[in-house]
């Protein structure tokens, strides 16, 4: 009679589970045609002596791989079914076996932030793990990580705000300003964000702040409110132009001395010099922090 027996334990408890057989005895997963492969016929004996000289060595590298794989299956099966508690073992799991496995920070940044309140907000952790997976990515696929983390944590992030719009004015206010800087700090710090995202979550930014200077009622007037407060009178889309201003600045001084005789370098150094100019007109820097910015850059030329 044939068995099905598992390749990772040698165990033959395997139950269909949710259309994978699953190993009662280690958790191994395998698809039906993975589970066809491992049948075997009636049992297997070796008789007399079988002598073994010199060191047996067992590879373990393809069977450690094998487990995470199937760890990763079973957290990413966890997560989609919304049993984060399963999805959470699973993947650590993984990071536990492969500290630099980027499938398992990819999901662990979804999970951490998901835990957030107004009062325990852990979108910082979870921008932390974001950066991580982005970094180990394989290059092919780091845009693409990181344009699904961010976007992961942008929904969580206009969630919480859209909870402390309901709040009183002073509390609300204290929120939404924290938000928001958070929200320019994720955008600006998880890499490789192509521009097409940086300015249109800048410019979805910029639509709230107006919408809400020219609303009638308080609470739809709390982003207005916020910023008059706490961020000098600074809307938050202005504020995230000047920091990502301010990054550009600093590679063109990072990458000064071996381009500094190239066309295209100095056309960056220009544009930089507009954008701060139009950011001086916006009322977002005065004109002696526009003087300043404009001396530093032309330092660089």
């Amino acid at each position: 009679m044939k068995a099905i027996v598992c390749e990772m334990c040698g165990g033959n408890n395997l139950l269909k589970q949710n259309g994978v057989f699953v190993c009662q005895s280690c958790g191994t997963m395998y698809s039906v045609e993975e589970a066809r492969k491992l049948l075997v016929e009636g049992a297997v004996s070796i008789e007399g002596t079988v002598n073994v000289e010199g060191t047996v060595k067992v590879d373990e590298t393809e069977k450690n791989k094998s487990k995470i794989e199937n760890y990763l299956k079973m957290a990413k099966s966890a997560f989609d079914g919304q049993d984060y508690e399963g999805a959470v073992t699973y993947s650590d799991k993984v990071l536990e076996m492969d500290y630099d496995n980027y499938e398992g920070w990819t999901i662990r940044a979804k999970l951490v932030g998901m835990g957030s309140s107004l009062s325990n907000n852990k979108i910082p952790q979870s921008l932390t793990a974001a950066k991580r997976a982005v970094e180990l990515a394989p290059d092919s696929k780091k845009s693409e990580t990181a344009e699904e983390l961010y976007s992961f944590i942008e929904f969580q992030i206009i969630a919480l705000m859209n909870n402390a719009i309901r709040m009183p004015g002073v509390a609300g206010c204290s929120y939404i300003d924290g938000l928001m800087k958070l929200w320019g700090k994720v955008l600006l710090q998880i890499p490789c964000l192509s521009d097409d995202v940086i300015n249109t979550t800048i410019n979805k930014v910029e639509e709230m702040c107006n919408k809400s200077r020219g609303a009638f009622l308080p609470k739809d007037r709390l982003i207005h409110a916020s910023y008059q407060a706490h961020n000098g009178r600074v809307s938050y889309d202005k504020m995230m132009r000047q920091s990502l201003a301010q990054i550009k600045t600093q590679e063109i001084r990072q990458n000064n001395d071996s381009n500094k005789y190239d066309p295209e370098f100095q056309n960056n150094v220009t544009d930089e010099l507009k954008k701060y100019k139009d950011l001086m007109d916006e009322g977002a820097i005065t004109e002696e922090e526009f003087n300043a910015k404009k001396e530093e850059l032309l330092k660089l030329i």
